[in-house]
């Protein structure tokens, strides 16, 4: 037996050894020494409660709202001294926040809370309250399993940590590293443009001093010949001078009026051999088609970026359209490359070109697998939407030249939806695509407009010509012009290099050209004739081949077909047709039954099989072919 006073030395369970015991007992009522059964546990206080202290609990108005759950029993007592331990999850469910996790799929090993189980395991027969389940199965080995692998996954991620700690330190150092590369280049860049500056200023200074000496010597001369003019104008009237000397003197004035004349004639000759500065362009061209200094390579999938070509953009059609209006006054800048493209006018050439996959020759006609028709109308558009020409840039975006409201319109090749528009001071024509960032256009008052498709459609320079330009083409660095009756030969810089209008005397090749395009090899141009069908030079202006014909009435549009054919539409005939690259007749592509009326302009994208066919009734129309 104890001695009194000792009671202070017993244990709580030796205290009372002989009551009823309870594990899972009031939190309140055994901090005053008393055990009672708990019939609820509040994960909010995360105590337990007897039906008594409940009712306090709940009494309260803010707690009265918190999520409480009952305590598992199975009506027997235990006389475990574990009382502090609670067998009621207290872990809230991510998917269902109001819901406690009380249930375990043992088949599949997940927990969840009930509303959990009864959406997604109402099937599974291995399901368990947790709360009896810890009592009936000892799950201690389970949780120190997860304790040993939740331990050895902590130091793993603190070794990842510690390592992508190192990774930022090095990326900062790399940065700056690739920073000081980038400045360092483009100081290199900066001091070589200097230099070329310093040239071609030493330059105009020597042409400068040699002229101003020139001038100079001129002056002197001019000087002499007026003090001998002079002399014998007075010479030859004074009565002091004799008859032989005025003889002499009038001999010499003879020679000294030839000299004058010689010299009048030679400053007529110079009086526009002014100094002139020409652009080298593909300084310019150069700098236009490229995005970045260099490329930058990362470790996010270990392939290298290259970032220095527009090539790599992907455009995205922005929910809003914008629209440029040019000035009638454009700084001259300039562009001289060029790319594939089926689309009219755009082809392979000395620039940036279009990877595109490798076809084999057609031999047979294209057929049309799909059909869908896209309404062009943007606001703003005074009128119905007239496609007069179109082509397809690198990215496989299409540019349509709708007429009547003076504009292009950039199509994304996807959604078909209007990326971008330019609205011009005169009426467009012609387009073709340039290089992988530029297209051309021909406008009504003689000029060719130089336009960017990078972001949003800007003009870049401007060239004015001395003749009408109906349609467009561009190939190894030449631009192929037409009016109505006569193609133009030009360089990238305006220069003329040929004029074929006739071969034979009195025999017009042409009458009513409307379109141009060059052969998939470069060797043949294809030129549309309103009257006369297709016509086919080779590159010194003989004719090659004709093709016209009841299939093939008004003619309007052309394009090749990226294996050597041409496509044909026919304004009239309502039709679009496929020729060989001799010229021979595959047949028709589209007919008026596919619901094309009156076509103005065909583009082929050689990539997608996709013709795109623009006519008057503010639509496109896209054909997939095979």
């Amino acid at each position: 037996m104890a001695e009194k006073g000792d009671s202070d030395n017993l244990s709580y369970s030796q205290l009372h050894a002989g009551d009823e015991f309870h594990a899972l007992c009031c939190t309140r009522c055994a901090k005053d020494k008393k055990n009672k059964p708990s019939v609820k546990y509040c994960t909010v206080c995360s105590e337990y409660f007897c039906k008594d202290c409940l009712i306090t609990h709940d009494s309260f108005p803010v707690m009265s709202k918190h999520l409480t759950v009952d305590t598992y029993t199975d009506g027997q007592s235990s006389r475990t001294t574990e009382d502090k331990m609670y067998a009621v999850p207290t872990e809230f469910c991510p998917y269902h926040p109001l819901k406690v996790i009380d249930m375990y799929c043992r088949s599949e090993n997940v927990v969840g809370c009930s509303v959990c189980f009864n959406l997604e395991h109402k099937f599974c027969d291995d399901i368990h309250y947790i709360t009896k389940y810890v009592v009936d199965n000892a799950p201690q080995q389970t949780i120190h399993s997860a304790y040993q692998q939740l331990s050895e996954t902590a130091k793993n991620i603190n070794g990842l940590q510690t390592k992508f700690d190192k990774y930022d330190k090095d990326f900062e150092r790399s940065k700056a590293e690739c920073k000081q590369e980038i400045n360092q280049y483009r100081k290199e860049i900066n001091d070589t443009i200097n230099d070329i500056e310093k040239r071609t200023l030493a330059e105009l200074e020597t042409k400068y001093n040699r002229c101003k000496q020139y001038n100079n010597k001129q002056n002197v001369a001019i000087q002499d010949m007026k003090s001998d003019l002079k002399r014998y104008l007075c010479d030859l009237v004074s009565e002091q001078v004799n008859l032989a000397q005025k003889f002499v003197l009038a001999i010499m004035g003879q020679r000294l009026v030839q000299q004058s004349e010689e010299m009048q004639s030679r400053s007529v000759e110079n009086q526009t051999s002014v100094l002139k500065f020409s652009r080298s362009t593909e300084i310019l061209a150069f700098l236009l088609n490229i995005l970045t200094l260099g490329m930058l390579s990362s470790p996010e999938n270990q392939n290298t970026m290259e970032t220095d070509s527009r090539v790599k953009q992907t455009r995205q059609p922005t929910p809003f359209t914008t629209t440029t209006t040019t000035s009638k006054t454009t700084k001259s800048t300039a562009t001289s490359t060029t790319t594939t493209s089926g689309a009219t006018g755009s082809n392979i050439g000395t620039g940036n070109i279009r990877v595109v996959k490798q076809q084999s020759k057609k031999q047979g006609l294209y057929k049309v697998v799909n059909k869908s028709r896209y309404n062009m109308v943007q606001s703003g558009d005074s009128d119905t939407c007239t496609i007069l020409s179109s082509c397809v840039t690198n990215s496989g975006d299409i540019v349509l030249v709708d007429s009547v409201n003076y504009k292009i319109k950039l199509v994304h090749s996807k959604t078909y939806n209007i990326i971008s528009s330019l609205l011009f001071d005169a009426r467009p024509w012609s387009v073709c695509n340039v290089s992988s960032t530029e297209v051309v256009v021909c406008l009504l008052n003689n000029t060719i407009q130089f336009v960017s498709t990078c972001n949003n459609l800007v003009v870049t320079r401007s060239l004015s010509m001395k003749h009408a330009c109906r349609c467009i083409t561009v190939s190894k660095d030449r631009m192929y012009i037409c009016d109505d009756t006569s193609l133009y030969i030009y360089n990238m810089n305006g220069t003329l290099i040929n004029t074929i209008k006739e071969i034979i005397s009195g025999y017009e090749i042409y009458s009513n050209i409307w379109d141009i395009t060059i052969s998939d090899d470069h060797n043949m141009i294809h030129i549309v004739d309103f009257n006369k069908g297709v016509i086919t030079l080779d590159m010194n202006g003989k004719i090659c081949w004709e093709f016209s014909g009841k299939v093939l009435v008004g003619a309007r549009g052309v394009c090749t077909g990226g294996s050597g054919n041409v496509i044909v539409c026919g304004l009239r005939s309502c039709n679009v047709i496929m020729l060989g690259h001799n010229g021979d007749y595959k047949g028709e592509i589209v007919t008026q039954q596919d619901g094309v009326r009156c076509p103005h302009t065909v583009c082929f994208d050689v990539t997608k099989n996709k013709l795109y066919v623009g006519c008057l009734n503010n639509n496109i129309t896209v054909f997939t072919l095979e």
